[in-house]
């Protein structure tokens, strides 16, 4: 009996973690994409306490000064938007996988955001894009 004790003692650990990790498997995948797009987007990033400093990939430029404003409205309005229906139709335009979560369903969005706008035309496009699904301009 002590024997099966030891040995489920000694499985049990290894189990249940992955058991954890196939569970929460998508959301693992999610944070570890998240984690490195703020890296590769990122100056620097620093972590813990003492601050153990990670340096960026990619050298981003700063937008201009309308452009930065024009986007932080858009993730305003995306942030602040509490209707489903319209996040699914923002979803829809932008092509990025609809959530039952509705703040999932928003960072899903903010991100693709991200990804598309980096010049002012980009920034004219996507607000021809969602100008029906938002009904407003950026």
């Amino acid at each position: 009996m002590h024997e099966l004790t030891e040995l489920l003692r000694v499985i049990i650990w290894p189990l249940t973690t992955l058991i954890i990790i196939l569970v929460l498997r998508a959301e693992l995948q999610r944070f570890a994409k998240n984690v490195a797009d703020r890296i590769r987007s990122a100056d620097t990033v620093t972590i813990g306490p003492k601050g153990i400093e990670l340096k960026g990939l990619i050298e981003v430029a700063p937008l201009p000064g309308d452009l930065q404003q024009r986007k932080v409205a858009l993730s305003r309005f995306i942030r602040t938007t509490d209707s489903k229906a319209r996040l699914d139709a923002i979803a829809d335009v932008l092509n990025v996988p609809k959530s039952t979560d509705v703040q999932t369903q928003r960072n899903e969005i903010l991100l693709e955001i991200n990804r598309r706008v980096q010049t002012t035309d980009d920034m004219a496009q996507l607000t021809a894009l969602l100008k029906g699904a938002a009904g407003q301009d950026f």
